[in-house]
């Protein structure tokens, strides 16, 4: 289901460069990261010790915020670069291979 939603977010993006469809994309981008997020945070929290969890899930906050951080200044970059058609085609190509190896694994 999150990999449909974050499908349909690239594609929305492909399609036009309107201002609607970047708003379109930017809300589902937003509904997949935020489904990722909890989901990823629930399985990490699952698998460390109680003893360990409020050390772990503060080492985790900290690599998200600086990833974040690389990710705006890359985006940022990316822009600067290649247009917004580029950028959105490697996006759906990439999701394609996660979607792939997803598949792959769940044999």
């Amino acid at each position: 289901m999150i990999n449909k939603i974050l499908s349909l977010s690239t594609v929305v993006a492909i399609i036009g460069i309107a201002l609607l469809n970047y708003y379109v994309s930017l809300f589902l981008l937003g509904i997949g990261w935020n489904c990722v997020y909890m989901v990823g945070t629930a399985q990490y929290t699952k698998a460390i010790k109680p003893e360990e969890k409020g050390k772990a899930q503060g080492i985790s906050e900290v690599i998200i915020a600086l990833a974040s951080i690389i990710a705006v200044i890359s985006g940022g970059l990316l822009i600067h670069w290649f247009d917004w058609q580029q950028i959105n085609q490697c996006v759906l190509l990439v999701l394609v291979c996660v979607i792939l190896v997803n598949l792959w694994f769940k044999k």
